[in-house]
């Protein structure tokens, strides 16, 4: 079965946008391309509301009520913007120009609403600036990702194919790893057998090594090859028609420890307090607070200390870590990347799509990670991978 988002969705999304906005004059939506992958909030943006991907170059697109044009950095670009957008003009152009072209099509006073400014580059908005003045811009980021927040069925369905083809990689790692091959030459494998699947980009870290340490994504670091004793943690995160799918699985090369074992049933515990607490209308800190309090028991109950860990979790959707549903999650890796000040109240709803994905790493013990995607409906949160969570025990070939 074919899966996709329709043209007619990103309409109506962007009619409510404009509607939610108080009908702006302009509303004007900055987005990069996915080359950048996670390292983009300005894509899920651009891609949420028009389906566009201008892969390595800058887009903006601007629309009213009667008409939108859409600006791209790239000429190479032009045919395939054609061939996607309806009704829209298609102008490439060098971004010094972007200011210009928007005034004389919509003029110079607003207000106009912007999405995706906050990754605007400097040189382009300086451009725009000296068009239209900053009392006649106003942030929308806000407001979209409200609408943001609930699945429709078609945003769900392409979930699900992401999330399948996850588990057709997890299924295929024990085959692909081999005792003479570096990580990193398995992960090449992995991506591109996604790639053949349907995905639209992926990237993987993979850790291997006798005592896991953090995510290891770039050939430099993760040039081990597999050994009898290894742990292996695992994690796929791959986009289809623009939407995220992200999971971590774990295992060892032959038998598992007993450290090993502990490492794994503290995570898993952790994971399945926070499934648990994802329920439509409470906090989305609920889940926060449960996979934090399930590990902290499990630090307690094994005397380990000196641990780290990375985010426990965030919202999926066109961004890897979706605005408003990823804020109560904080970046626990490193205390500069911690919340400033308190976030805001917000609520489960029935659509939400969650990443939960405990995860800590033990000094002389060694590391541990479990990711889940779920979906919020009919009070409970569905996982929508199917591969088993449980500990690999892999046996490869040399």
């Amino acid at each position: 079965m074919t899966v996709g988002i329709a043209k007619s969705e990103w309409a109506a999304r962007q009619a409510a946008l404009f509607t939610a906005l108080e009908h702006p004059k302009v509303v004007m939506v900055f987005g990069y391309g996915s080359a950048l992958g996670a390292g983009t909030q300005s894509h899920g943006a651009m891609r949420y509301l028009t389906g566009w991907d201008s892969h390595e170059a800058m887009s903006l697109y601007a629309y009213t009520e009667e008409q939108s044009i859409l600006l791209i950095s790239s000429p190479f670009l032009e045919p395939l913007a054609n061939a996607h957008f309806v009704d829209t003009k298609i102008i490439p152009a060098p971004p010094a120009d972007w200011g210009g072209i928007i005034t004389r099509i919509f003029g110079r006073n607003g207000p106009y609403s912007t999405v995706g400014f906050s990754e605007l580059p400097h040189t382009v908005y300086q451009t725009i600036e000296r068009k239209i003045s900053p009392v006649h811009m106003v942030e929308g980021d806000a407001v979209l990702a409200v609408q943001r927040l609930r699945k429709s069925a078609q945003e769900i369905a392409v979930l699900e194919r992401g999330a399948a083809i996850c588990d057709e990689l997890f299924s295929a790692l024990p085959t692909c790893l081999n005792m003479a091959r570096p990580a990193f030459r398995t992960q090449l494998e992995l991506e591109h057998r996604a790639r053949c699947a349907g995905a639209d980009y992926c990237k993987t870290w993979l850790t291997i090594d006798s005592c896991a340490d953090r995510p290891r994504y770039w050939p430099k670091e993760a040039n081990q090859s597999p050994e009898p004793g290894d742990q292996v943690l695992f994690g796929i995160a791959l986009t289809v028609d623009g939407y995220w799918a992200h999971g971590i699985r774990m295992g060892t090369i032959g038998a598992p420890t007993d450290d090993h074992r502990r490492l794994w049933s503290v995570v898993h515990q952790a994971l399945l307090r926070g499934q648990e607490a994802l329920r439509p209308n409470q906090p989305i800190s609920d889940p926060v607070t449960a996979v934090a309090n399930s590990l902290e028991g499990g630090l307690r109950e094994f005397g380990w200390q000196n641990t780290r860990r990375f985010r426990t979790g965030h919202g999926l959707g066109t961004s890897y870590e979706e605005p408003l549903a990823t804020l109560p999650f904080a970046q626990d890796w490193h205390s500069d990347f911690a919340p400033k000040g308190p976030t805001p109240h917000i609520n489960i709803s029935n659509g939400s799509v969650f990443e939960l994905h405990p995860n800590l790493f033990v000094p002389s013990i060694g590391g541990a990670a479990l990711g889940e995607m779920y979906v919020v409906e009919h009070a409970r949160a569905r996982p929508l991978l199917q591969f088993p969570q449980s500990l690999m025990e892999l046996h490869i070939s040399g």
